[in-house]
């Protein structure tokens, strides 16, 4: 009887531990995520993702030796070189995911 009682409790285990092994590795992708975002990139955004984001109602934020940006249109214009970082704004102004090209 106590044979049974341990296999079907470590039956369990397993099965919460595989559960938690799940969440452990779901909540790393997604701190990875926001760790993109918030770290913006030093790569300026492909003519092909700056015209994706535009679509989709985003903006840029960009720190420029000038000066910090922000916006669609007056970013067109700006010296790449010159531009530290930037950030993909989504539709409602705060911080998002870099935007995909459409293929």
């Amino acid at each position: 009887m106590a044979g049974l009682r341990f296999v079907k409790e470590n039956i369990r285990l397993t099965n919460e531990n595989s559960a938690l092994r799940k969440e452990v590795a779901r909540l790393q992708a997604e701190l990875a995520t926001a760790k993109n975002i918030i770290g913006g990139s030093d790569i300026a955004p492909t003519d092909e993702e700056f015209s994706a984001h535009e679509e989709a109602g985003g903006a840029w934020l960009v720190f420029h030796e000038d000066g910090v940006y922000a916006g669609i249109a007056p970013l067109e214009d700006l010296e790449e070189d010159l531009c530290t970082c930037w950030w993909a704004l989504g539709p409602d102004g705060t911080p998002c995911a870099w935007p995909k090209a459409a293929r």
